[in-house]
């Protein structure tokens, strides 16, 4: 008896308890456009299990995701040995991005201005292509899986044939017309520094988390209590 409680008291605390995850996040603060002084919003990368790396971008207030004759709204590079799924979150589709992820692992072919070239780049749906009369939103939210295992370093490698070289870079538009200084057509490639922090982050137990702490809870009241009755 002594032995079953031990154990299903261990199971509990390892489903309670989970692994904090690894974020690393970047601010994007370079701009070779006209969006005024940055930073202008962040990007954070998540290891979700060693076959998935999460994207969160977030821009600042005052700037909207445009997508305005570049390659993408946003685009990264991505150095992975496997075939990684890219698959944007149902809120980012609803704001307006495309589902649809143009590029390849396998060529610099997506082109964002000063940036120069990147492996992959996120468009705006059918009814957010022209610019800055078409804003999406302020967030854009994705996850890359690949059976083969992939990591943050996947991401860390820089655009290329361009001014400016970075890990990602944005489209955007100023919708606080009093941070720029090109006059009402305020739009711009903005990028990251490619200085990162890491810290840990706790992720969000699933329902089944719940469902197994729960019986856990149960079986351990039921355990404690047999013996009372006898």
């Amino acid at each position: 008896m002594k032995k079953t409680f031990w154990s299903l008291l261990f199971v509990l605390i390892a489903t309670i308890l989970l692994p904090a995850a690894r974020a690393t996040s970047f601010s994007l603060d370079v701009s070779s456009g006209c969006c005024g002084a940055g930073p202008y919003g962040s990007v954070q990368l998540t290891q979700n299990g060693a076959n998935e790396v999460d994207v969160f971008v977030n821009l600042n207030p005052g700037f909207d995701f445009i997508w305005g004759g570049q390659a993408g709204a946003f685009a990264f590079d991505l150095s992975v040995t496997g075939t990684p799924l890219i698959t944007v979150s149902a809120g980012s589709l609803a704001d307006g991005f495309s589902s649809t992820v143009a590029g390849s692992k396998s060529s610099h072919s997506e082109h964002m201005a000063a940036f120069g070239y990147f492996n992959y780049a996120i468009t705006g749906d059918a009814n957010h292509t022209h610019g800055a009369s078409q804003p999406i939103g302020q967030t854009l939210s994705f996850s890359v899986t690949d059976t083969s295992g992939i990591s943050i370093s996947n991401f860390l490698h820089d655009s290329t044939g361009g001014n400016y070289a970075s890990y990602f870079a944005a489209d955007i538009y100023a919708t606080d017309l009093s941070q720029v200084y090109c006059g009402p057509s305020a739009t711009g490639i903005v990028g990251a520094n490619d200085v990162p922090n890491t810290t840990n982050v706790n992720p969000t137990p699933e329902p089944a988390t719940f469902l197994f702490a729960g019986l856990g809870l149960l079986g351990l009241g039921l355990l404690r209590r047999r013996p009372a009755s006898r």
